[in-house]
């Protein structure tokens, strides 16, 4: 399923290693029917606060926090919200 959302490519044009091309359609919908991907997504943003909660409470090795950089040196080379002084 991957393969054919990263190619734009039809279902049939599937490469052979990937069994019948009617199966993987088939599989989709019956997965999309089941709830399998909101599953998933739901999982992997779980996860992704769960990291994201430690990793705001964790020091550097020093025992300090790091120092937040300013936001207009950060922006790159837009030039959007630099410091005019």
């Amino acid at each position: 399923m991957i393969w054919r959302f990263e190619t734009g490519g039809q279902w049939r044009e599937m490469p052979t290693e990937f069994g019948a091309w009617s199966t993987v359609p088939n599989r989709f919908r019956q997965w999309r029917d089941a709830g399998v991907f909101e599953a998933l997504l739901e999982k992997a943003a779980a996860e992704e606060e769960k990291a994201r909660s430690k990793g705001a409470a964790s020091k550097s090795k020093t025992g300090k926090r790091p120092k937040a950089i300013p936001r207009w040196k950060n922006d790159g080379a837009s030039g959007v919200g630099k410091n005019p002084g």
